[in-house]
């Protein structure tokens, strides 16, 4: 019966997974037809009928409970920007210190619910204690949801949506407490240990250093260097960041291994460690992936206090449905999939790997079975968030991880020691300090990361019917001619995904304009592979150089940018520029040569390209077929940097062009086009503004295409009414990035083929 246990709970969590897709809730069939499956099971008696409607039960209520993922009854929907006043709870582990305030998510009661991620610009760290768990009235302005969609990314509004987020709400006054609404007392009182022993901390260490130790301990990503957030992104060792699984499960191997010196049986040890597990996930405020961690541990704790060995594909298969059944958004969730994925890692395939290197010293074979087996059965979804492979990722995890987790463990011993306990937090200091530096040195290194590109859900699929055979093939009991065919299936489904992510050979010529809120970044793909890229956005939304154009490149499979045109430094144009540099080494860079902007300054200074050339107008360069010429770059040598010095950048390819303005006035339009010179595609300048796209400029360029970068919701207004009135009057077809997304133009013969990703 255990392996039909096994097949229904794991046909549960695939039709919950199934049943949250928009596909399925517009078929509702499909359900009546699974319903029908299982009343026709019901009235058989037989011993293979009563299994047979086990596995139907799950496959039908697997398929309900994942419609609760897109039911649209009692959930809030946010349309439109509007003043709200919203009644809810302050979500435990949702409370993010920054310096432009403070963020946590609203759980609504009442009336339609929802989870609603709140803004407050005088919020203040000390009000977590206060809020943390309250229930609450908040009132400000809701807005709907704002992500960006582009090539190859996760659609983060899809996921969102399903797990239940509505909107964000700005406020500006301090949220109500409502009448008997006050946060538990328990709260308030680990809040006040938690602040005591960050004091503590920082007394005994670098404010740096500091800050690492008290997000390993308690969660978050506040006060953190994002460089130091990047070098472990590459190497793979950003769960180390934060609490995470491996904090719990390094806990409770510390704490076991103190049970065995001590002589404790099995059931005490697991009765103390149970005690230890939980009351250090209490102690850091019920953070989500902690809990989860907690939950796995305690299913082999259970075991051990009843007697019996875990089986660990019966315990994760019916924990996957009660967390499912729980809540069916997890499904979707990447955080929950890759820390579940990395738990089912280290119990099935860990010790498969450690069985072949069983000839190797125990003190390397472990550590390095425990990685490979983490790492493999996350691989795809790895790729999906980055698009990276971190090929120093067994190496940083040999080297870095004990040393990173071995500093923690010194800490925990010396915030708890009556005696001596500065003297272990200066140690941890210093061992963190070593990681951070050989973490950065490790990053650092050309060959450390290899960006491949997206590949579609059935590859994915691929890898995962490659895993398991390969692992039914080294680990199950067969006869030698269906282990080969295991072998072989194996090999053929991870070469056929291995295939998928390889770069094309010829990738052809396509322009990407992308998705960037209020901003502009654009990518050139050339047919020999070469990457130009105009403007990278700003910094206003998380720095989009490296938020979105540096993980777009890599989906494209492309590790550098061999020319990077800025059209001026203004911040939403120039602002990811320095992200982008850090992520991929840039050939060249073009900017006005009158642009003296902060942004070029630190971009030359931090990440200087290989060649730079300021540009007046009249430059010209071919790139692989592709041509990019500068029609015209900057005004008067004033010493300022203003949106009259917008470079204009006209690029060619077969009779196809494109011309990008930058944030370029009208009267620096006419200028720059004092005769007829036909584009297909304009990206229309200043994002729409009412200043721009004057009417002899369209005449002149005469576009079929007119493209405007712009934010929704944005507080200039753009694209203005005005703008928009002359583009129609010229013919343009226009494409508008709030609107559609990313837009694309791939040379398709003669004609160019749009694609737009929202």
């Amino acid at each position: 019966m255990r392996k039909w246990v096994i097949a229904g709970g794991c046909l549960f969590c695939l039709a919950t997974a199934a049943g949250g897709f928009s596909w399925l809730g517009e078929r509702r069939v499909l359900l009546a037809a699974a319903m029908a499956a299982l009343l026709a099971m019901a009235v058989l008696r037989s011993g293979a009928a009563r299994r047979q409607t086990l596995v139907a039960a799950c496959l039908v209520l697997g398929l309900l409970n994942g419609q609760r993922m897109i039911d649209p009854r009692d959930r809030l929907v946010v349309a439109e920007q509007q003043p709200a006043a919203l009644v809810g709870i302050v979500v435990p582990g949702s409370w993010q210190n920054a310096g432009d305030g403070v963020r946590f998510t609203l759980e609504t009661t009442g009336g339609r619910r929802g989870l609603v991620r709140v803004f407050w610009r005088n919020g203040t760290p000390q009000d977590e204690r206060r809020l943390l768990g309250a229930h609450v009235m908040a009132q400000g302005v809701l807005r709907p949801m704002k992500y960006f969609h582009n090539p190859g990314l996760l659609d983060w509004e899809w996921r969102r949506w399903r797990q239940g987020e509505a909107g964000t709400l700005a406020i500006k006054a301090a949220p109500a407490i409502l009448p008997g609404g006050e946060a538990p007392a328990w709260r308030a009182w680990l809040w006040e240990r938690r602040q005591a022993l960050k004091q503590e901390i920082a007394r005994a260490m670098p404010p740096a250093d500091a800050a690492l130790l008290e997000n390993m301990l308690f969660g978050g990503y506040g006060g953190l260097d994002p460089e130091l957030v990047r070098d472990f992104t590459r190497t793979g060792l950003v769960h180390i960041l934060s609490v995470s699984g491996s904090h719990v499960a390094l806990l409770a191997a510390a704490g076991g291994w103190l049970c065995r010196q001590a002589g404790l049986a099995v059931r005490s040890s697991a009765l103390l460690l149970g005690v230890l597990m939980w009351g250090y996930v209490f102690f850091c405020g019920l953070v989500v992936p902690a809990v989860r961690a907690a939950l796995m541990g305690s299913l082999v704790l259970i075991g051990n206090l009843l007697g019996r060995g875990p089986d660990a594909v019966l315990g994760l298969t019916l924990l996957a449905a009660v967390f499912l059944g729980a809540d069916p958004s997890l499904a979707v969730d990447v955080s929950f999939l890759l820390s579940f994925g990395s738990t089912a890692g280290l119990l099935l395939l860990a010790p498969a790997v450690a069985e072949r290197l069983k000839a190797w010293p125990r003190l390397v074979s472990l550590p390095l079975a425990v990685a490979i087996g983490a790492q493999l059965a996350v691989l795809p979804l790895s790729l999906a968030f980055s698009h990276l492979l971190s090929l120093a990722s067994l190496t940083a995890n040999l080297l870095f991880t004990p040393l990173a987790e071995g500093a923690m463990v010194v800490a925990l011993t010396g915030l708890l020691a009556p005696a001596g306990g500065r003297a272990l937090l200066v140690l941890s200091s210093l061992l963190l300090g070593a990681a951070n530096r050989g973490v950065a040195w490790l990053s650092g290194h050309p060959f450390a990361v290899l960006p491949l590109r997206h590949v579609p859900w059935w590859a994915v699929a691929l890898y995962y019917a490659g895993l398991l055979a390969g692992f039914y093939a080294l680990t199950a009991e067969q006869e030698p001619q269906r282990r080969k065919a295991c072998q072989w299936g194996a090999g053929v489904c991870l070469g056929a995904w291995l295939f998928c992510l390889l770069p094309a050979i010829d990738s052809g010529f396509a322009v990407y304009f992308l998705d960037v809120g209020q901003g502009n970044a654009a990518v050139v793909l050339t047919p020999g592979g070469k990457t130009i890229v105009i403007d990278a956005g700003s910094r206003e939304a998380g720095d989009i150089g490296r938020r979105v154009v540096s993980p777009v490149l890599s989906g494209f499979g492309r590790r550098t940018v061999d020319l990077l045109l800025l059209t001026h430094g203004h911040e939403d144009h120039a602002g990811g520029a320095v992200a982008l540099a850090a992520d991929k080494p840039i050939g060249e860079v073009w900017f006005p040569a009158n642009d003296y902007a902060p942004l070029l300054e630190r971009l030359l200074i931090e990440h200087p390209p290989q060649r730079v050339r300021p540009v007046r107008g009249g430059e010209t360069l071919a790139l692989d077929g592709v041509t990019v010429d500068v029609l015209q770059a900057g005004g008067a040598d004033d010493g300022t940097g203003g949106n009259e010095h917008s470079a204009f950048y006209l690029i060619s390819y077969k009779g196809h062009r494109f011309l990008f303005t930058g944030d370029a006035p009208a009267q620096q339009e006419c200028a720059a086009v004092q005769r007829n010179l036909p584009v297909e595609v304009l990206q229309v300048a200043h994002h729409g503004s009412d200043t721009s796209s004057d009417a002899a400029f369209l005449s002149a360029c005469q576009p079929a295409w007119a493209v405007i970068s712009v934010g929704r919701d944005n507080r200039f207004g753009h694209p203005s009414p005005a703008a928009l009135e002359r583009l129609n009057k010229q013919g343009c077809r226009i494409l508008r990035t709030d609107r559609q997304g990313a837009i694309s133009f791939e040379e398709q013969g003669d004609r160019l083929l749009v694609k737009t990703w929202r």
